[in-house]
């Protein structure tokens, strides 16, 4: 019976979190360019060292993510979009899989492994990486919830030659995702901690080294290097995700501000505790969960680590806490039968499964009825039939968030001015002048802003921009554009010189689009001079 309930727990938690992933089935804004290379890759059998898509200056393409792109080209050929919606959904699981094992190592005594409500509380908590599509950081996610059951177990078992592990996993996450940076960080900071707890360290900064010097082999070399270290010390105050959470009105990411203050007071009571009974601190775990508070509020992209963390290593001191307040609850109430209680929390059980397998149930209909709207809500895919169709061939300026659907639909006939690859591939001045031609209404007193961008890259042929945006209203005043096209929520400008008299509007249905949302008309191609 007890291996029944755990084999079903997982099975719950595993359909559970693919019904999620279904449901909320929208493209990640970056995935086309993670396509786009993985493609570059299967076809070339090279990466692509310089950027083709963007009719803007830019530097060598450092891609940190483009193994992950290699994976997602081919899930697509093989599967289609569906097939990467299962990669997220196993990655997912798989990540809560190895938290699981993380608490279950260290031990549990306030409460039981598999309570399917906490696991409820944590997956809604990570928010915005659960409802959404599939992203390189899954993988991250994946490989520090890997890393830091294995680091337990070491620390735990004193076995350190499972540490011989990590430089062979650092090679493969150190490709597809430069979040590997975070895998570094934990093993140091065990070796930090088993340096306070006057344990063996040594070992740690051993495996720290070699995990390091592995990160070399990449398509990239050392450069690979250089580039992480300016990534992860830059600042993206145009990028939301790295923004902090407390730049955000109070509603937005609640239920990852909820998570962060329950187990801020839980890691703050803990240790507390701990010190008033003169129990010896565990350094390693307090140093870890200080680090993971400190990167999640200071962005929001770093939130999901911090969730995974606390809750491997704050499940049972949470429980602790909680059955203390049950037991105050209960006292007041004055329930004292023990087989109440049983049976109170046995049916409790029941009624979160049955909630939970109607929820699934739900999701599931709900991808059914609503997938659609995901595919005209958030990308131009009329206005690029409309280019095709009309043979618009130039330069485009375009939202930041579009881009590399742009490049995906459009290359090589037309060229962006930048998508979501930001520090891989573009100056820092190109993103601020997207900004503020888009967003700064300080921009919009006067021209200013839109003349240095005109004066800096050029007048572009076509510029797209959408209702959201601030420039939106002033664009009657540039007056050298005039409005050709509008979509869903896009407007589509072209240079007065260049307009035509006529254009052809697109006669086709939703059908084709769905059908078509993932075509490209291109290949990519060795250059002539290689065999």
């Amino acid at each position: 019976m007890k291996n029944f309930s755990k084999i079903f727990f997982y099975i719950i938690l595993f359909l559970f979190i693919l019904a999620v992933s279904f449901a909320y089935p929208a493209v990640d804004t970056d995935f086309w360019a993670r396509l786009l290379q993985g493609y570059s890759v299967l076809e070339t059998g090279s990466v692509m060292y310089l950027d083709p898509f963007s009719y803007i200056p830019t530097h060598a393409w450092i891609d940190h993510e483009w193994g992950s792109g290699v994976i997602f080209a081919l899930v697509q050929n093989c599967f289609g979009y569906t097939g990467q919606i299962v990669l997220k959904a196993l990655l997912m699981f798989f990540t809560m899989f190895f938290v699981l094992q993380t608490i279950k190592l260290r031990g549990i005594k306030n409460t039981k492994l598999h309570n399917f409500l906490f696991f409820l509380f944590v997956i809604y908590s990570l928010e915005n990486s659960i409802f959404s599509g599939i992203r390189c950081q899954n993988f991250t996610f994946l490989f520090f919830a890997v890393f830091l059951y294995l680091l337990e177990l070491v620390r735990i078992k004193q076995n350190y030659k499972i540490l011989i592990a990590f430089p062979f996993m650092m090679l493969f996450w150190g490709n597809v995702h430069g979040g590997c940076v975070s895998g570094l960080g934990l093993i140091l900071l065990y070796a930090i901690g088993e340096f306070l707890n006057k344990k063996p360290f040594k070992y740690y900064l051993y495996t720290f080294a070699a995990s390091t010097a592995v990160l070399v082999v990449n398509p990239y070399g050392l450069d690979y290097l250089n580039f992480l270290l300016s990534a992860t010390t830059m600042s993206r105050t145009y990028i939301v995700e790295w923004r902090s959470i407390f730049d955000n009105d109070f509603l937005i990411l609640l239920k990852s501000k909820i998570f962060a203050a329950v187990f801020l007071a839980v890691a703050a009571g803990s240790l507390v505790g701990t010190v008033r009974r003169k129990e010896k601190i565990d350094y390693t775990k307090y140093i870890v969960l200080f680090m993971m508070f400190s990167l999640a509020f200071a962005h929001i992209k770093h939130f999901p680590l911090l969730i995974f963390a606390s809750t491997a290593l704050l499940y049972d001191d949470f429980f602790f806490f909680f059955n203390g307040m049950m037991k105050k609850i209960r006292s007041l109430l004055k329930i004292t039968s023990e087989t109440f209680i049983r049976n109170f929390v046995t049916v409790k059980e029941c009624i979160v499964y049955v909630l939970v397998i109607l929820e699934i149930i739900f999701l599931f209909n709900v991808y059914k009825k609503t997938a659609d709207i995901h595919l005209f809500r958030k990308y131009p895919v009329k206005m690029v039939e409309f280019i095709k169709e009309n043979d618009l061939k130039g330069n485009l300026l375009n939202h930041f968030d579009i881009g590399s659907f742009l490049s995906y639909k459009l290359f090589p006939v037309d060229r962006i001015y930048m998508d979501g690859r930001y520090e891989e591939v573009y100056y820092d001045k190109a993103v601020i002048y997207n900004w503020s031609f888009y967003n700064d209404s300080d921009s919009l007193d006067g021209k200013e802003k839109w003349n240095t961008l005109f004066e800096v890259y050029g007048l572009p042929d076509y510029i797209i921009v959408g209702e959201d945006s601030l420039v939106y209203a002033k664009m009657k005043s540039i007056l050298n554009y005039q409005e050709i096209f509008k979509d869903n929520k896009y407007h589509l400008y072209v240079r007065k010189d260049l307009q035509k008299l006529q254009y052809v509007t697109p006669e086709k249905d939703d059908k084709y689009y769905k059908e078509t949302y993932f075509d490209r008309s291109f290949k990519f191609s060795k250059p002539k001079n290689e065999k």
